[in-house]
């Protein structure tokens, strides 16, 4: 998603979940969508939903946490090569890695 500097097309995600989602926004020509915790009523499961519709219409995800603490932010699994260190050391949001 980073390789090109050229500017990217997406979308705000924050109430609307359906199975068909994915592939709805990649026909739009989204090319990632930014899902949104803490401004909606997603749970985990439902992350967990989306995630796997995103995954199945190959559609990069941003994923906003309902907040900065700790049990919010280090019980996604991300890959650390896609994490902003710096800027969650400027925000004081603790980063971690499970193997």
């Amino acid at each position: 998603m980073t390789k090109h500097s050229r500017l990217k097309v997406g979308t705000f995600m924050v109430e609307f979940n359906t199975p068909g989602i994915g592939h709805i926004l990649k026909a739009s020509g989204c090319e990632l969508v930014m899902v949104d915790m803490e401004h909606s009523g997603f749970s985990i499961g439902d992350i967990k939903k989306i995630l796997r519709y995103m995954e199945a219409a190959d559609m990069p995800v941003v994923l906003r946490p309902p907040s900065k603490e700790y049990h919010h932010a280090a019980r996604f699994g991300v890959g650390y090569d896609t994490v902003d260190i710096a800027a969650c050391l400027e925000n004081g949001i603790a980063v971690t890695i499970t193997p």
